[in-house]
């Protein structure tokens, strides 16, 4: 289980769903990339995540962690998203997705610094993306990391998102 929960912390720093800041009625907020996955960036022409509270299930290796509810403020531009990935310290070396039907299919390596000080991590991601980023979606990956932490050099993850309504207003 430590393990699991070791790799889910990787992911949601892979994906962006860190949590991010909880607002006054204990929803965490989240960037608008939070439920985009490892497609961050992703291509221009994608629409990115609806703003709004969405809640949103995470699996991998087998095991998954408890529904969680976040609200995510503002819808961002795919610049933004861009600049918020490499302000996070992710370099990517290569980006490339492309649909599929409905799908959207993706291939990315990128670079993070370590956990604990650990240097660079590589990563090498490839997922597909089903449903749409305003209403209601699934991400399917695989993330190859080396150095591989805890051991573990790729992890299967599944990611399902709902959009739920509106944030809470601050109070």
């Amino acid at each position: 289980m430590r393990n699991f929960l070791t790799m889910a912390a990787v992911l949601a720093t892979v994906t962006g769903c860190s949590g991010g800041e909880k607002k006054a009625d204990g929803v965490p907020t989240a960037s608008p990339t939070a439920a985009v996955s490892a497609a961050a960036p992703v291509m221009a022409d994608v629409d990115m995540v609806q703003a709004g509270k969405w809640s949103m299930t995470i699996s991998s290796m087998g095991q998954s962690l408890p529904s969680s509810e976040i609200c995510i403020e503002k819808t961002m531009t795919y610049a933004e998203a861009q600049d918020k990935q490499q302000r996070s310290g992710v370099t990517c070396s290569e980006n490339s997705y492309h649909r599929e039907g409905d799908k959207l299919i993706g291939h990315s390596v990128c670079t993070m610094k370590g956990m604990a000080g650990a240097g660079e991590v590589k990563m090498t991601s490839d997922l597909v993306l089903t449903g749409d980023l305003k209403t209601a979606y699934t991400v399917e990956q695989s993330i190859r990391m080396d150095p591989a932490p805890a051991g573990i050099g790729e992890m299967k993850s599944t990611i399902v998102a709902k959009r739920i309504g509106d944030c809470e207003p601050a109070k």
